[in-house]
């Protein structure tokens, strides 16, 4: 089912037909969200919070719950049975730059440029079930709120995954 909607959602991106609904909203209660949502799936897992996230943003609160749950799922589901995935949050000169590290696998130099490609698969992972569209979406919402992602990697000691969005739309 989540293969079936992220393939929907795919193509309505890239047929232009993406659509935010922009409200405003703390962000703390939209990232409790998101970790409720992740731990109901992988309970074993410990997810920390770093830094103030009870802020007022303006955005689309589903699409950035979308994005924080498929960082948050990414971290634990890469981790190499590890445990531990932190979030961390940032806010300076009208920026919310928001960070998922996790002490997993980790992505090569050469592969780390395409994570957020459509369809892109990082070799060492095309055993776990997906399609490679989770990033390829995460990127698509973020870049319609204005913002940017990128990563940070080293093969065998985890990833770093970010975002930034501007605070005021």
């Amino acid at each position: 089912q989540k293969m079936i909607s992220e393939l929907y959602e795919s193509t309505k991106i890239n047929s232009g037909h993406m659509q935010l609904q922009i409200s405003e909203f703390n962000f703390f209660d939209a990232i409790k969200e998101a970790i409720e949502t992740v731990e109901v799936l992988q309970p074993a897992n410990q997810i920390t919070i770093n830094g103030n996230a009870d802020i007022m943003i303006r955005g689309d609160r589903y699409r950035l719950i979308q994005v924080l749950t498929n960082y948050l799922s990414n971290g634990i589901k890469y981790s190499n049975s590890k445990t531990k995935v932190s979030l961390n949050i940032t806010h300076e000169e009208k920026i919310l730059t928001v960070s998922v590290k996790d002490e997993g696998l980790g992505i090569s130099k050469e592969q780390l440029p395409y994570v957020f490609e459509r369809f892109f698969r990082v070799e060492k992972t095309r055993n776990i079930e997906e399609i490679g569209l989770g990033l390829y979406l995460c990127r698509q919402i973020i870049h319609a709120h204005k913002g940017r992602v990128w990563a940070e990697s080293e093969e065998g000691k985890g990833s770093v995954f970010y975002f930034s969005i501007p605070l005021i739309q």
